[in-house]
């Protein structure tokens, strides 16, 4: 996001863009070339934003999930006790159908939609969560064409397009903190649902991941409870 004089890269997406800024930048200074700082920043975002909304990244790596898509064998698993649990478990992704079940098909194999009460493609987030109405429409997975008859209800099994935030929580009457919303980004997936509409929200941020099992081994545990103990008697003797 861009505070008054500086724009922050929050998240694990911003990484091809801090590459990219790094390389056009040392190319200019390689090779002699005056440059404004702000103006390789906007045309910088522009190509990525260009790029990402193409569909180019999504038909590359979708042709070929083996190579981009790393397997978690706890997955499965963990839908699965969450469906025998009872709790109702919905996806709400700005990807294109085609996209999200080549992925899913190689994660959760060809029944994965088993294991989703609510399936929402191409939600626009975070206009999704705001204050645009713009309806759900349901598509045919098999011609991945939008249907034209209305949709008053979301059902098991079915795959829904576009919609906003108001029609899902009418139609499900998921409210409040009975629902965990689970993202990767903070600013387009959770902020407002924590902040608007009071759901609970989990943020998956691998790049933490080390830091939390340091802070969750033994070792560590005991080595704060050691200093706990001599800030207790540092203070004691002052």
């Amino acid at each position: 996001g861009r505070t008054t004089n500086m724009f922050q890269f929050v998240d694990i997406f911003s990484i091809p863009e801090i590459t990219l800024l790094r390389d056009v930048t040392q190319y200019f200074i390689d090779n002699g070339i005056p440059f404004g700082s702000e103006y390789v920043h906007y045309d910088v975002s522009e190509a990525v934003a260009a790029f990402h909304k193409s569909g180019m990244m999504h038909q590359i790596v979708g042709e070929d999930v083996e190579t981009y898509f790393e397997e978690n064998v706890r997955l499965k698993p963990f839908l699965q006790r969450l469906h025998d649990g009872n709790k109702q478990i919905f996806l709400i992704t700005n990807s294109t159908y085609w996209y999200v079940n080549r992925g899913m098909t190689y994660l959760l194999g060809d029944n994965w939609r088993d294991f989703f009460d609510v399936i929402i493609c191409q939600a626009r987030k975070p206009s999704f969560f705001g204050v645009e109405k713009r309806p759900f429409r349901e598509i045919d997975v098999n011609k991945n064409s939008k249907s034209w008859n209305l949709v008053n209800k979301l059902e098991h099994g079915k795959v829904y397009v576009e919609g906003n935030l108001a029609n899902l929580i009418e139609m499900t009457h998921w409210k409040g903190n009975d629902v965990l919303y689970i993202g990767d980004h903070i600013y387009g997936d959770l902020a407002d649902l924590f902040l608007k509409y009071g759901w609970r929200t989990g943020a998956i941020l691998e790049e933490v991941e080390d830091e939390i099992n340091i802070m969750n081994s033994d070792s560590f545990q005991q080595t704060i409870q050691w200093l706990n103990v001599l800030q207790w008697l540092i203070n004691q003797l002052q």
